[in-house]
């Protein structure tokens, strides 16, 4: 049993034959992974436009010829891989693959699946699962048992898809420019106002899991 894990991301258990069950349905598609390549830049600096154009506090696009010398320079890091899928020779997603310890006390390495992207005109054909699958071979391949991977938490879609792969929810990444956090450090109390909008969120959050548990939501008046 390989268990993976989802970076927003959360420990998912998949069995052997759940995965070889995507393989079978994937061989009806001409969906092709490979590694990248520095002539793949511009293809990949469009297709990260097009995936993270509507996500919150993104990274700005590089340039294509950056994105080229990342490429040339990643390939010599047995560490990580990128690579891309391809649909009738047209690149459609991509995934990078990092290998790390599981925790600074494990000696299990894990393998980390960021930049989860498809291209809009490609999704809900298959080339995610395609993706997901060589990373799993990728895992494999280097002796790690554990997965983690990353998706956008403004992307309903990507994180149905792995709900529907059996991944559920391990933790949340939080970003921040170093300047602003430094900033945000050196004031005397945080700039964390508790307003009426908040307290409302965490009054339907809670009653959702008194709900949840069965039990009769106790009123504020009583």
């Amino acid at each position: 049993m390989a268990r993976l894990w989802f970076h927003n991301a959360t420990p998912f258990q998949v069995t052997r034959g759940a995965w070889e069950k995507v393989g079978r349905s994937m061989s009806r598609l001409m969906v092709r992974v490979r590694d990248a390549v520095p002539e793949d830049a511009v293809a990949l600096v469009a297709l990260w436009e097009s995936s993270v154009d509507d996500q919150p506090g993104r990274l700005l696009p590089p340039t294509v010829e950056a994105a080229a010398r990342a490429i040339e320079r990643n390939a010599f890091d047995r560490m990580q891989a990128l690579q891309v899928a391809l649909l009738e020779d047209r690149i459609v997603g991509v995934s990078h693959l990092t290998r790390t310890f599981v925790s600074p006390l494990h000696e299990e390495e894990a393998v980390h699946v960021t930049h989860l992207f498809v291209a809009p005109g490609a999704r809900r054909r298959g080339v995610g699962r395609v993706l997901l699958q060589h990373a799993a071979a990728w895992a494999d391949e280097h002796g790690s048992t554990q997965l983690f991977a990353a998706a956008p938490p403004s992307s309903r879609d990507a994180h149905r898809f792995l709900a529907c792969l059996g991944l559920s929810q391990a933790n949340v990444v939080r970003s921040v420019p170093v300047a602003v956090l430094r900033q945000r450090l050196t004031v005397s109390e945080p700039e964390c106002v508790d307003t009426p909008a908040l307290q409302a969120r965490r009054r339907t959050l809670l009653r959702r899991r008194i709900t949840q548990r069965g039990e009769r939501p106790v009123s504020a008046h009583t």
